[in-house]
């Protein structure tokens, strides 16, 4: 049961850590046709969009403490620990 409870909590946190990339791409052929300054007053949109940092920390920790539960239970864990290692490019800091 904790298992099952796990895998949902994983699907919904991992699901919410791509909802930033997801508006970007879906905003970005839109923005292309702006020309500079409104390009950069556009982008004012994503303001404290950091706080989903929050939402990828909760996926990477949920799938990876779901990958030990079913590795001590003898399931298969690999295909859990794809979705937080895809989820953790994506999300790095830029450095800007």
């Amino acid at each position: 049961m904790a298992i099952y409870g796990l895998r949902v909590i994983s699907f919904i946190f991992v699901a919410l850590a791509f909802v930033p990339a997801a508006a970007h791409f879906f905003s970005m052929f839109n923005k292309m046709k702006l020309d500079g300054t409104s390009y950069l007053a556009a982008q004012r949109a994503y303001d404290g969009w950091s706080l989903f940092g929050i939402v990828v920390l909760g996926a990477l920790l949920s799938t990876a403490a779901l990958a030990v539960l079913l590795y001590r239970s003898g399931g298969a864990f690999g295909l859990v620990s794809l979705p937080s290692s895809a989820s953790v490019p994506p999300n790095l800091p830029s450095g800007r």
